[in-house]
């Protein structure tokens, strides 16, 4: 069996998308990071499945704290699951609102410039702050 659009989108939703930022020594701009842990519980062989069947690049299996994750890094990826979402999902959720804003800000390169850095740094916060209510 596997698993429909909308069931896996339901599981997709019930984790959390990650924002990185990292300065690192041998390079002047920070490195900006985004992804989503997807956790594996008993289903990554539905995961996979469905990542195979709609073309989708899931990455290797981490574990972080004795849970087992899949990570979804890959843009052209977090662009088509972000696309199943619909956007009144979105718009309800601030922090796939703000995770989805700096998609773009990345997707069109602004994230290079101090401007799209800082408006990052903003979003990112306002996600961390909305994970800290819940």
């Amino acid at each position: 069996m596997i698993l429909s659009k909308d069931i896996f989108i339901g599981f997709l939703l019930s984790s959390k998308p990650h924002i990185n930022i990292t300065k690192r020594h041998h390079t002047p701009k920070p490195t900006v990071e985004h992804f989503w842990l997807l956790p594996v519980k008993s289903r990554e062989e539905f995961y996979l499945a469905f990542a195979e069947e709609h073309c989708l690049n899931f990455q290797s299996n981490i574990t972080l704290t004795k849970t087992k994750y899949i990570r979804i890094a890959d843009r052209t990826t977090l662009h088509i699951l972000i696309k199943m979402i619909p956007p009144y999902l979105i718009e309800a959720d601030q922090r796939l609102d703000a995770f989805c804003k700096i998609m773009e800000i990345i997707r069109m390169k602004n994230h290079l410039t101090q401007d799209g850095l800082q408006e990052i740094k903003l979003l990112r916060d306002k996600m961390m702050k909305k994970g800290e209510e819940e």
